[in-house]
């Protein structure tokens, strides 16, 4: 125990010898430090661009797309069906009679005439007034609205009518006319051509004509005396008591075929006849 406390005692004094020793601390008063100042220059903002606010822009026009023609087949080409061949028939509107029975060379002076129509003959009255007949073929009928006058050589002359049962309708296509005829030949487009003998101030002219301005003069200074030959594509006539025939396209100065035949004629109206299609005359 006794060691203990010496122990306590010796270390006790040395510490405050050793305390003596050291030297004490001055206290340094601290320096001022040196601060630097920093100058801020007072920046203004610039005039910055403000963006144009957003403009309404247009919406794209949006184009339909154009429709596309589908593809078309190519066309099937038919075989053209060929039509028996059948005899031309002129065709008949309900009004228009197969057959006019005309009385030569006088009117009806309102008289009924015989007409055929559907296969049945009746009387009945004409729808024009005729005072002379001429001819009627195919619906047409050919006539003389007054009786004959004299020209000055003393020929009996009168007009050229033509009405169409079809229509109705009645046109004026000569005067001075001798005699008139119709063609056989049947006219599905228009009206038929009629053979006339035209008075020209001296005599008469056979003059072909298809309208009241169509008009062809065929031979000139004939007797009024003609006929169509059955299939129209001939004509006799007359001259000077002798028989000729000529070409419905024109004449080409064909000689007589008979002379002196009609010198002493008991009928002044005969015309030449044809026997059928044989191609005579009688």
């Amino acid at each position: 125990m006794k060691k203990s406390s010496w122990l306590i005692i010796v270390l006790l004094l040395l510490a405050a010898c050793g305390s003596q020793d050291e030297p004490t601390p001055t206290a340094v008063s601290p320096t001022a430090a040196r601060t630097e100042t920093v100058v801020v220059e007072d920046v203004q903002p610039t005039d910055t661009a403000v963006p144009a606010p957003p403009t309404s822009t247009p919406r794209p026009t949006v184009v339909p797309p154009t429709p596309q023609s589908r593809p078309t087949r190519p066309p099937v080409t038919l075989p053209t069906a060929t039509p028996a061949e059948t005899e031309a028939v002129a065709p008949q509107a309900a009004d228009v009679p197969e057959l006019v029975w005309l009385p030569y060379a006088s009117g009806n002076f309102g008289e009924p005439v015989l007409m055929v129509e559907d296969g049945e003959m009746a009387t009945q009255e004409l729808p024009v007034a005729v005072e002379i007949y001429f001819d009627y073929a195919n619906g047409w009928l050919a006539y003389g609205s007054y009786f004959w006058e004299a020209t000055a050589n003393q020929q009996s002359v009168t007009d050229l009518h033509l009405y169409d049962f079809a229509t109705g309708e009645e046109t004026l296509w000569a005067e001075q006319v001798g005699r008139a005829a119709i063609t056989p030949q049947v006219m599905f487009d228009g009206p038929p051509s009629v053979a006339a003998a035209v008075h020209s101030g001296q005599g008469f002219d056979l003059v072909l004509i298809r309208g009241a301005e169509n008009r062809t003069v065929l031979v000139d200074d004939i007797d009024p005396y003609f006929s169509w030959s059955p299939d129209g594509s001939q004509i006799a006539y007359l001259r000077d008591n002798n028989l000729f025939v000529t070409d419905v396209v024109n004449d080409f100065g064909n000689p007589a075929i008979a002379t002196g035949v009609y010198a002493n004629s008991g009928w002044i109206g005969d015309a030449p006849l044809w026997l059928g299609n044989s191609g005579y005359l009688l």
